[in-house]
């Protein structure tokens, strides 16, 4: 399933959805799952004729090298996705987080009615970075969230701390648990999925398309 069409561009030209389909992570997925339904289709399962053992086999994790499409690809068809070392998660949270400023900068700025198509793809994309924010937010100190969530990774693109994605992180109720109390440490997650639905735009030279 993962990306073999990654293609080469030097960084200054870079959008932020180049990232999206090129940037690959080793990451752990079923191993059924990682084949596509042509695949199976025309090859099958290998099978040892032990049906308990043949399924332990197709369940099994295996690593594969995947961009963030392929993980939302997978995410859309309900397979879970490992990524192997932890902190990748921020990178990944990172892109994302550009890519969905991007548009909701373009987005403000344009005149027009909303692409119903392209407002799916980036509410998609929304409920996608609420899962990895689960994860990154760990590996963030928490007083540099914003400073993180404001850095540049294209020069198509400058991001304003009127942009930053993080709200302030609520007091910690004094009955949590220790896991309850490390998570409110971090700042909650602004989704940006009223704002999509809201602002009129044409999805005409933006900051490439994602789907």
């Amino acid at each position: 399933m993962a990306n073999n069409n990654q293609v080469w561009v030097p960084e200054d030209q870079r959008t932020t959805a180049w990232y999206l389909f090129n940037k690959m992570f080793r990451c752990r997925v079923g191993n059924l799952d990682s084949m596509s339904a042509d695949y199976v289709r025309y090859y099958g399962m290998p099978t040892s004729g032990d049906p308990a053992y043949d399924e332990q086999v197709a369940k099994e994790l295996v690593d594969r090298y995947l961009t963030i499409d392929d993980m939302m690809a997978y995410a859309k068809r309900g397979v879970a996705v490992e990524v192997n070392k932890p902190e990748d998660t921020k990178v990944i949270y990172e892109i994302i987080s550009n890519h969905l400023v991007a548009w909701k900068n373009q987005l403000e700025h344009q005149l027009g009615k909303p692409d119903p198509e392209l407002v799916e793809d980036l509410i998609r994309m929304d409920n996608f970075a609420n899962i990895i924010y689960a994860h990154a937010k760990y590996h963030f100190a928490p007083d540099t969230l914003d400073s993180a969530f404001a850095r540049n990774i294209s020069s198509l693109l400058s991001i304003s701390n009127a942009n930053l994605l993080a709200k302030p992180a609520e007091p910690v109720d004094p009955n949590a648990t220790p896991e309850e109390a490390e998570a409110a440490k971090f700042p909650e997650r602004q989704s940006f999925r009223d704002v999509f639905i809201s602002r009129a735009a044409a999805p005409v030279n933006g900051p490439g398309r994602w789907k």
